[in-house]
């Protein structure tokens, strides 16, 4: 495996020296919890993919491992960009100025699969993606950035080009592995894994969120403190405290920002 710029890339020497064609998709842009993880697939020009290779959402979960195990011994390869939800956080909260939007992390993502891909010497002529945004504006960006791979940028990529829906399950599954086998941060913290999809529309997850709030705190590194359910939990629940500040501008710095703890009400005295 080869990493590049927080890039894993794993293809079989032979896609070297031959045309190919490359599919790009993402799994977890909505949950409140985990990563969002952008993948890239491989293949020869007009590959002949297995019948079941299709949008991860159609599949179950046992199903995607079955298939993503499968289509890992073809001749193909894959690229992953792990953006973990600390990250999110950072790029969306006042770590940076001004905040860079879900969209644009997406499609550097993206740009960054491909670059991965041709730094390795691989002929990439087709490149199909899911649409993030508008999808002429981000096919005219992905254009210009690859002037030698004819780019398309459509709704449901996933449902169209068999490349594509590789690229679906390899996120998915890397995604679904990595909130399973979540590592916490936090020095000695003892919570619970059982949080379901991480999506907020998940019992599972609604119950985790709501259970493991400190009122301090907030959540571990796992969450997405940008997110609207998690600003919420902040909001209706957040611990009010009177204490004096030498500086009031304290509350703008980065380590406030991300983890929410601007909800704090701070008087002078």
């Amino acid at each position: 495996m080869y990493v590049w710029e927080g890039v894993s890339v794993e293809f079989p020497d032979e896609l070297k020296g031959i045309e190919l064609e490359m599919g790009i998709d993402e799994a977890g842009r909505g949950p409140a919890l985990g990563p969002m993880v952008y993948s890239g697939a491989i293949a020869p020009n007009k590959y002949e993919w297995p019948k079941d290779v299709d949008d991860s959402k159609k599949l179950t979960a046992e199903q995607r491992e079955e298939i993503f195990d499968e289509i890992k011994k073809l001749p193909v390869g894959f690229a992953v960009r792990v953006i973990s939800a600390e990250e999110i956080s950072a790029k969306q909260t006042a770590l940076v100025n001004p905040p860079i939007s879900l969209n644009t992390v997406s499609h550097h993502a993206a740009r960054d699969l491909v670059q991965a891909f041709l730094d390795k010497g691989l002929n990439i002529k087709a490149l199909y993606v899911d649409t993030v945004g508008i999808a002429e504006s981000y096919q005219d960006w992905l254009q210009d950035k690859f002037p030698n791979i004819k780019v398309t940028v459509r709704a449901k990529a996933d449902a169209t080009y068999k490349v594509v829906g590789a690229a679906s399950i390899c996120a998915k599954v890397t995604r679904d592995r990595l909130l399973a086998d979540f590592k916490f941060e936090e020095p000695g913290l003892e919570i619970s894994h059982d949080w379901g999809s991480g999506y907020p529309s998940d019992p599972k997850t609604s119950n985790w969120l709501e259970t493991n709030f400190d009122p301090v705190f907030g959540y571990p590194s796992v969450a997405r403190f940008d997110w609207k359910p998690i600003k919420m939990m902040f909001e209706n629940n957040k611990m009010t405290a009177d204490f004096e500040l030498p500086d009031p501008h304290i509350l703008d710095s980065p380590f406030f920002a991300t983890r929410g703890l601007k909800q704090f009400h701070a008087s002078s005295k």
